[in-house]
């Protein structure tokens, strides 16, 4: 009855995004009643820092990490695993649902394991369903679950040594995912500095030097600061463990698929954007004369906004490769939509998960971030999707990627200066930033040529011709280069500005082209002016 009872769950049809609606349904509905459950704390539900980020990020990554572990000991398909986790997945309304009843409905507030020394974490470790303090709602969850993961693990292997292996690693995953905010308390316990774990996250949470979340902290009412702290904090931590488990899962579901992935992160474009962001946090140095703290929690907000931007970079890449597909058999043939590496299909699928992690990891770091990912979203949309497409018009297609270029500048700006205001961001940078952009980013049309032509975008190199268009392309990197130097009104980088433009020049005009060695020197031109700026 068991065994039927499972090979019906793995076995039923569910397309990706009805899967995706029912997995954050049930979290809704989960944190409703949590928020009854919990006497009323929240009045009456949680703060949008804690249903819309930490919530649903939390639950995401134990689900991810509890299907790669059952991937692992069963060997049985990812897409089967998760299609039996996700009718499963409502167990998670049996706690504040069961304390709720045994209460008379006055509820039992449902929280994190928190330890200040590795003697007491261990006891909670040891003696999770003995702890008093711990809702019996819960307890009784995760007996449940566990029950459930035995049944599994015997079904899918018949061998009954593993059932225990496969108690003992669930439960580790879910004390884990329970536990982690005891960590910063537990190591600091080992310099002789234990506290207790509410004054220790409402002293972070009082610090003018935060990075992350800084735009829910602003205002905040002093007892306030210490919860939205805590939810940034967690959402932040579970974000980056939800990432590591999505590339697990991935590349447990398939090894080539997972590879083929990899490859078309194309390194160097991500490299750029990387390197803006950058720019706008120097741009915010030299304005504000702010140096960062670079301890874990502001770390950890830099590691969830470089995410974020490489995560909204390969949604346009996955939504570029399905729009030029044709094009693509000609010009970029080991493309692995090309290849039939990745289909179509899944194509989507990345694109879909791809822009909700941008964005989630954007609103970790602040309201400005969100806004600003999404902005670069929507023209990176427009560029490369019908019926806009406005990459086939010549003049535009530069000038959109400078845009997105600078929104990436001003995500770094406001990540090291949240309170500072648009105006405060200098004008010559901006400038100087549109126009190196815009002018210098026509080269990446070059090893597109016979692709763009048959296409119908019209590129430089299509209107004027291949030769024609590289001299017009080298001279047009050139300007840029110089065109940067004199908006920035710093004599001093006209000469870095002449070397890397006619080394650009000389590398766009070779015959036998190739990209690498003109973002070699565009990389090396970038560099030149930070490192003019961080010297002066």
């Amino acid at each position: 009855m068991i065994a039927g009872f499972i090979k019906k769950l793995e076995n039923t049809d569910i397309d990706f995004k009805t899967f995706l609606i029912v997995f954050f349904g049930v979290v809704l509905v989960r944190f409703v009643l949590e928020s009854f459950a919990s006497h009323g704390f929240y009045a009456p539900f949680y703060g949008f820092t804690g249903s819309f980020l930490h919530f649903p990020i939390w639950f995401a990554s134990v689900f991810v990490w509890l299907m790669i572990f059952l991937k692992l000991i069963t060997g049985e398909s990812i897409e089967k695993i998760a299609r039996f986790q996700i009718f499963l997945f409502p167990i998670i309304w049996f706690p504040p649902l069961f304390d709720l009843l045994i209460t008379g409905g006055a509820g039992i507030k449902i929280h994190y394991i928190f330890a200040s020394a590795l003697g007491e974490w261990k006891d909670y470790f040891l003696n999770f369903f003995f702890k008093s303090n711990i809702s019996p709602g819960l307890r009784i969850e995760s007996i449940v679950i566990l029950a459930f993961v035995g049944a599994y693990v015997y079904f899918k292997t018949q061998k009954k040594w593993l059932i225990p292996v496969a108690v003992v690693g669930v439960y580790s995953i879910l004390f884990l995912h329970g536990s982690f905010p005891s960590v910063p308390l537990v190591i600091q316990s080992f310099d002789g500095n234990a506290v207790s774990p509410y004054l220790f996250y409402k002293n972070l949470s009082l610090r003018q030097d935060l990075l992350i979340g800084e735009n829910y902290l602003r205002g905040a009412g002093f007892s306030e600061r210490s919860e939205i702290f805590f939810n940034i904090f967690s959402a932040g931590v579970v974000y980056v463990g939800l990432i590591v488990g999505l590339a697990v899962a991935l590349f447990l579901r398939g090894r080539n698929e997972f590879f083929a992935f990899i490859r078309n992160i194309r390194p160097l474009r991500l490299f750029h954007y990387w390197l803006t962001f950058f720019l706008g946090v120097g741009a915010a140095y030299l304005t504000f004369g702010i140096k960062p703290v670079f301890d874990f929690y502001n770390l950890l907000g830099l590691a969830v906004i470089l995410l974020s931007v490489a995560f909204a970079w390969l949604r346009s890449v996955f939504e570029n490769d399905l729009n030029d597909l044709e094009a693509d058999k000609i010009s970029n043939s080991q493309r692995p939509l090309v290849k039939k590496e990745i289909s179509a299909d899944e194509a989507k699928k990345f694109n879909l998960v791809l822009f909700g992690l941008s964005a989630v990891g954007a609103l970790i770091v602040g309201y400005h971030a969100f806004i600003l990912i999404l902005f670069a979203q929507f023209i990176a949309f427009i560029y490369s999707t019908p019926p806009f497409q406005l990459k086939k018009f010549p003049i535009v297609n530069p000038v959109l990627i400078a845009v997105v270029s600078v929104s990436v500048i001003l995500n770094g700006f406001f990540w090291l200066a949240p309170s500072a205001n648009m105006e405060q961001f200098p004008l010559k940078f901006l400038l100087a930033a549109l126009i190196i952009f815009s002018l210098g980013a026509n080269f990446k049309d070059i090893k597109d040529f016979h692709g763009d032509k048959k296409a119908g975008i019209k590129t430089i190199p299509v209107i004027f011709g291949e030769k024609n268009g590289k001299m017009i392309v080298g001279v047009l990197f050139f300007l840029a280069a110089l065109g940067g130097a004199v908006v920035l009104n710093e004599m001093i980088l006209l000469l870095p500005a002449i070397v890397f433009g006619a080394a650009g020049f000389f590398l766009i005009n070779r015959e036998r082209y190739s990209e690498k060695p003109v973002f070699a020197v565009y990389f090396a031109y970038i560099l030149s002016i930070i490192l003019f700026y961080g010297l002066k």
